[in-house]
Parts: C-alpha cells; sequence; structure tokens
C-alpha cells in the first residue's frame, strides 16, 4: 500500500526488448467526507539507451494508446510517436477520483497498452496492475436528527457507520449545556432535560447540536459530525403571579361587606410576577370595571354597572409569553331614592276629597335600592303656608299608603314637600294645596279679589280659572311652548316658544333659518284674528329676524327682515 507505484515492462516488435512501458501511480488528495482519492495515472514509453535510431511513427491515425483505471476506459487516443534520441512519449495520463470501500480500503485495477505502426523495431506493448490505495479512516455521519423537540420530550441520532465495527460517541449540548453518551451504534435518544430552556431565556425556541465522533476501539475515526436540530419551550411554560380584587368602600359602610354602584371603588392587584426557567417578566396590564392599567395595581373609579364585574390581569415574559387570569365580583345596584305616584288633595277627616275641607290626604310609594336588605328609607311629608318660611313638623308614610294630614284653613294654599332618604341621599317631591273654592273671594281687609279661590294677596287679583281676552287664553309667558314640527304661520297666539334643536328647525316650515330658536309672538291688536309680530333669535349665534302679520293683508305675512350683530 501506496501514495504513489510505478511498473515497468518490455515492448512488443523485433526489437520490443529495447523499450520500456511504464505505468505511474499517484494517489493525491484523500476526501474523508466523501470516501474518495484523487488520483494520477500515466502511462508512458522511451528507449532507455537514447539512440538516435529509435522508434518513431508521425502519423497520429497509425498509432492508438488506451488506458483503463478501476474498471473503466478513460483514454483511448490516436497519436504521434517519437522516441528517437530518448524521447519519453506520454501515451495516455488519467486524473480523478476513485471511491473506496465502506471501510477505506481501495484496490484499483489499472491497465494500459499501446500500438504503433512497426518502425525501430517497436510495434506496442501493455501492462495491467493491481494498485492498493492508502486506506481512509472512515467515520460515520449523521443520517438524521429528530427536527425539533419540546424539552422534557425526547430527540434521536440516527447514524450511518461505514464499519459494523464502529462504535461512537454522541455529544447533546445547547448553551452551556450538554450531556455526552458513549459506546452508541446507529442510534442515540436523549429526554432534553426541562433546565435547559434556561439557555433561552429570552425565546420559544434554541439551537442544539448532536456531535457523533466515531470510535474504533479507544481511536478516533475521522474527525466528528454534527447536526443542529431546535429544542422549544413548552406551551405550558409561561410567567406566574397572583390577582385578587378588593373593596374600596367609600361611603359604603365596611360592614355592608359589598360592591355598591355608584359608590364603591375596586383595586385590582398582580403580586408575586415571576419568569419561568430564567424568562424575566416584560409587562403587566389591569382592566376592568371602565379602568385600565400598565402597572401591577389599579383603583378604579365608582363602579357604574350592577351585576358580575369581571377584571383581567396579563403578566407577559421576555420569552413573549402571556399569562391570563381573571377575577369577578359581584356589583348590588343601587340608585337614589325618589317619590313614586305621589298625590295630595283636600279632604274630609275621613280623607274623601273636599275643596273646602280643612285636611289633606298625601299618598306616595317609596321607590329605593335595598342593598341585598342593608339600605333602608324613611317616607314622610310636610307642608307651609307659600308666606312662611317655616315648615310643619314631618307625618311618616307608608310605602304605597297615604295619611290624612289635619290644620289646614280654608283660606290659604299650602306648600306640600313629601321627602324620601336612604342611608346615602334623599329626594324631595312638591306640589300646592289651593285654597277653597270659591266663586268670587275678598281678601279680609278688602285689598284682594280672586276669582275660583281664595284671595291671598293685597292689592292683586288671583284667579284659579284661565282668563280669555277676547276669546284668546291667558299667554303663556311662564312656560315657553316647544316646538318640533309645523308650519310657524300657524304660531300666531302671544307668547313664547322654543325650537330645541337644528333637527327640529328643519322640519318647520317657514322658518327664516335652520337652527335652534327662540321665539317671541308680540301682539299689536287683540282679536279673533290679531296682528303680530314673530321676532326669532338664533340659538347659535347673535342673528334674529322679525317679520309681521297683518289680518287686514291679503298676503296676510310679511317676509322676514334679517338683523346680524356688527363690531
Amino acid at each position: 500500500m501506496a501514495a504513489a507505484e510505478t511498473w515497468t515492462t518490455t515492448c512488443s516488435g523485433t526489437y520490443g526488448s529495447k523499450y520500456t512501458l511504464r505505468l505511474q501511480c499517484t494517489q493525491h488528495k484523500r476526501n474523508v467526507a466523501a470516501n474518495t482519492s484523487n488520483v494520477t495515472v500515466t502511462l508512458t514509453c522511451y528507449r532507455p539507451d537514447g539512440s538516435s535510431s529509435g522508434a518513431y511513427s508521425l502519423t497520429a491515425s497509425k498509432n492508438n494508446a488506451k488506458l483503463s483505471v478501476n474498471g473503466v476506459q478513460r483514454v483511448n487516443r490516436n497519436l504521434a510517436i517519437d522516441m528517437r534520441n530518448g524521447k519519453v512519449v506520454t501515451l495516455a495520463t488519467w486524473t480523478g477520483d476513485i471511491a473506496h470501500n465502506s471501510d477505506g480500503s481501495k484496490t484499483v485495477a489499472i491497465s494500459g497498452s499501446f500500438t504503433m505502426a512497426p518502425a525501430g523495431g517497436c510495434s506496442g506493448g501493455s501492462i495491467s496492475k493491481s494498485w492498493s490505495l492508502v486506506s481512509i479512516p472512515r467515520a460515520s455521519s449523521i443520517a438524521s436528527v429528530t427536527s425539533s423537540v419540546a424539552a422534557g420530550g425526547t430527540a434521536t441520532v440516527n447514524i450511518s457507520r461505514a464499519s459494523s465495527s464502529f462504535t461512537h460517541e454522541v455529544t447533546w449540548s445547547m448553551g452551556g449545556y450538554s450531556y455526552k453518551q458513549t459506546g452508541i451504534g446507529t442510534s442515540a435518544s436523549f429526554s432534553i432535560p426541562m433546565n435547559w430552556i434556561n439557555a433561552i431565556p429570552n425565546s420559544t425556541s434554541g439551537t442544539a447540536t448532536v456531535k457523533v465522533q466515531t470510535k474504533n476501539g479507544s481511536a478516533n475515526i475521522g474527525s466528528a459530525v454534527s447536526k443542529t436540530f431546535t429544542i422549544t419551550v413548552p406551551a405550558s411554560v409561561v410567567p406566574s403571579f397572583n390577582f385578587g380584587v378588593s373593596r374600596v368602600d367609600g361611603a359604603v359602610p365596611a360592614s355592608w361587606g359589598i360592591y355598591l354602584k355608584g359608590k364603591s371603588k375596586a383595586t385590582a392587584t398582580i403580586s408575586g410576577a415571576a419568569g419561568s426557567y430564567s424568562s424575566t417578566i416584560k409587562s403587566y396590564s389591569i382592566s376592568g370595571g371602565g379602568s385600565s392599567t400598565t402597572g401591577t395595581s389599579m383603583t378604579t373609579g365608582f363602579l357604574n354597572s350592577a351585576g358580575t364585574v369581571t377584571f383581567t390581569a396579563k403578566v407577559s415574559d421576555s420569552r413573549g409569553r402571556t399569562t391570563t387570569k381573571t377575577a369577578s365580583i359581584t356589583v348590588i345596584d343601587y340608585f337614589a331614592p325618589y317619590v313614586s305616584g305621589a298625590s295630595v288633595y283636600r279632604c274630609n277627616s275621613a280623607g274623601t276629597a273636599d275643596s273646602n275641607g280643612t285636611y289633606f290626604r298625601a299618598a306616595a310609594t317609596a321607590k329605593y335600592a335595598s342593598c341585598n336588605g342593608k339600605n333602608g328609607y324613611t317616607l314622610r311629608v310636610r307642608y307651609k303656608k307659600p308666606t312662611d318660611s317655616a315648615w310643619s313638623g314631618y307625618t311618616n308614610i307608608s310605602s304605597g299608603s297615604y295619611v290624612i294630614v289635619s290644620g289646614l284653613s280654608t283660606e290659604y294654599s299650602y306648600d306640600v314637600e313629601i321627602s324620601i332618604g336612604d342611608y346615602f341621599t334623599g329626594a324631595i317631591w312638591r306640589s300646592s294645596i289651593p285654597t277653597a273654592a270659591y266663586t268670587m273671594h275678598f281678601k279680609k281687609g278688602g285689598k284682594g279679589v280672586a276669582f275660583g279661590k281664595a284671595s291671598e294677596r293685597d292689592n292683586a287679583v288671583e284667579s284659579a280659572w284661565p282668563i280669555y281676552i277676547n276669546g284668546i287664553a291667558n299667554w303663556n309667558i311662564a312656560q315657553p311652548t316647544v316646538l318640533t314640527s309645523g308650519n310657524l304661520d300657524a304660531i300666531r297666539k302671544p307668547g313664547f316658544y322654543t325650537v330645541p334643536t337644528n333637527d327640529s328647525a328643519t322640519t318647520i316650515t317657514n322658518m327664516p333659518f335652520q337652527s335652534a330658536a327662540f321665539i317671541a309672538v308680540v301682539p299689536y291688536s287683540m282679536s279673533a284674528d290679531p296682528m303680530v309680530s314673530q321676532i326669532v333669535l338664533c340659538h347659535n349665534s347673535s342673528r334674529f329676524s322679525i317679520r309681521t302679520y297683518y289680518n287686514w293683508d291679503p298676503i296676510r305675512w310679511t317676509g322676514w327682515s334679517h338683523f346680524y350683530p356688527t363690531t
């Protein structure tokens, strides 16, 4: 076994013994991974004595050379041959790769030959040899490895080995972690320890390596080969934390132990947050109860929804993994108390309505939030004359029932209040009780007169009945009439009107502009068909418009005159 070999023999022909046929073989680089050797094989001939009368044939077509290497003819060519004066003729040469056997050994069969037109006593020659190459230390290769495995799972490497006598040393590694297996044949399996993912605190996967060193006994065969594979972080590896919600009672008594709509707040808190297998916490979020934060604690505003209120907390780590937890509370409904179905009127002692009675009947229903039986209420009534500053004492009312209160004079009207109160707040319903009914009544002292009621004011005329002037009822001065549709031409009753919105203005015909407005209807004559002016003031600017209705004019309404502020 040698990296280079040379063989010689004599040629054929009358003087063939005077010529030498030489076969030279050289083994160049060995490719361990490919298990091949690069070789050069050269066939030459010459006359050793260097005679000037050496054989020659300069017509190439009459001469031929062949070279076979490893069972394959590599060269077959025609050439001119001239061996005069000691010339060495290269008949054939070939350089190429020869595959070794699986154990790294290789014997190559080589043969060369040539023929030439007889000249100088040489007609050709041939040579055949077996050449043993220097063996290649044959390392095994990795056929396959598990492409991806979650920590806690098993990875397997399959090994293609060149010889059954070989064993392998298999090393698994990632980051600063590694594990070695020895005496391995054609496959090895390894359960990835969970703590290996400490090496990838900022990612859900990492690149690991399996390395295989071929062994022949204790000796290494070739270099170790390796492949990479992926270790993933199991989905169960997430950050951990505690999450809870506590009451902020405010005005609600702590002893009630409840969340109350509009009165209570809630504090939601994340505590004990920690990453897993070396990850670190990167973000927090809490939401619920109408509030949110990116911190670890949050106190809501007053809880404005009754029922179940759910808070959600999220914690994310450096791997981008997020853990979500929820906590729910029950918010008890609360609303401010109010008086429902209230009524008051003069009556007799039995409670029967009587416009000349000296009693009044007060009825009401309490509307309040019981707050799971924690809250209570009071419902009561009191009264006074409009001119008095002091009220009577309170009389309690049972919800849904009535009371009869004495002490009224037929000569006076009375203000009445029915009030309700709970633990937090209260509300008042107000009304009035008129004097006793009279067709006409003079105030004591003769300085006042009233119609339909008792006179209560000096130097005044009072009426409990509508007053009509020329067939027109008393003006609506106290409370403007709301207009949302119709025709402004028909609005001729003296008084005040309002168009509440721009949208309403678009549905009223003959408006001077389509916007919310205040309207005054001012009379010039009081008759069944009064002459009036309409003054329309725009709510959205200082402009206003005026027009007049004349009952004698066939056109009736004049056009609008528009006025704009100047600066």
